[in-house]
């Protein structure tokens, strides 16, 4: 039995690196912003459209638990892989991000980016596919070098605050608002939930803001106080073309 292959240094939750990383995987007019909160007025500061919406959150059974409440698995087919790597987690989401945002993001021919795209069937269902789509990741060396890259430009105060936390994307697939988590076997999608381009923004705010509060209440309750814990700060990044 193969080893397997060692963990890539954690990425810190930097927009001005994450959109380094997108080009360099080959979504040449990618561009990531700091999302600075979650209300409306903060959310109308942003460019737009807004395509994806990657967010950070302690790995806590509370986020999870969110999850597992709020989602059920895709009856679409977004593309989707698995991460099989330590560290991994911000190249998964950003990968998931770019490539469920297409055509409205252009991508560069031969890049890696466009070898995700092109994953030939296995013609023996979704779950080879996505197999097949994680291998490819996991063994891809250009990959790995945009991503040691990005993670170079990370402060080594921001790379230690990324410790313990997890990367996933929020992405509009058809009407339905997708969690992508690399971490799960398949694709799921927050249940009763529909949205449209233009109100995709506000509808994943919606659920991160969520996220947090609830995460924030698991950390008070576990610090036996009323204070929220600092899970209301994980920063989160949107991409747009």
């Amino acid at each position: 039995m193969s080893s397997p292959p060692p963990g890539w240094p954690p990425l810190a939750s930097s927009p001005a690196a994450l959109t380094d990383l997108a080009r360099a995987l080959g979504a040449t007019d990618a561009t990531l912003s700091d999302v600075l909160g979650l209300d409306d007025d903060l959310l109308a500061l942003l460019p737009s459209p807004c395509l994806a919406l990657i967010l950070i959150y302690p790995t806590v059974s509370a986020a999870e638990s969110f999850w597992a409440e709020r989602c059920e698995p895709s009856k679409l087919r977004p593309v989707f892989l698995r991460q099989r790597v330590g560290g991994s987690c911000g190249t998964v989401a950003l990968l998931h991000a770019l490539s469920n945002s297409t055509p409205a993001l252009a991508v560069e021919p031969g890049s890696p980016l466009e070898e995700l795209l092109s994953t030939p069937e296995p013609g023996d269902g979704e779950a080879a596919l996505v197999a097949r789509r994680s291998e490819w990741l996991a063994n891809s060396t250009a990959v790995r070098a945009a991503h040691e890259r990005c993670a170079e430009l990370s402060t080594a105060a921001a790379a230690a605050g990324r410790q313990g936390r997890h990367y996933v994307a929020l992405v509009r697939i058809g009407t339905r608002l997708a969690v992508l988590d690399g971490r799960q076997p398949h694709a799921r999608v927050v249940a009763g939930i529909s949205t449209c381009a233009a109100g995709f923004l506000s509808a994943a705010a919606a659920e991160a803001a969520a996220l947090m509060a609830t995460v924030g209440r698991a950390e008070a309750a576990a610090a036996g106080d009323g204070a929220v814990g600092g899970a209301d700060a994980a920063p989160r990044s949107a991409l747009f073309a």
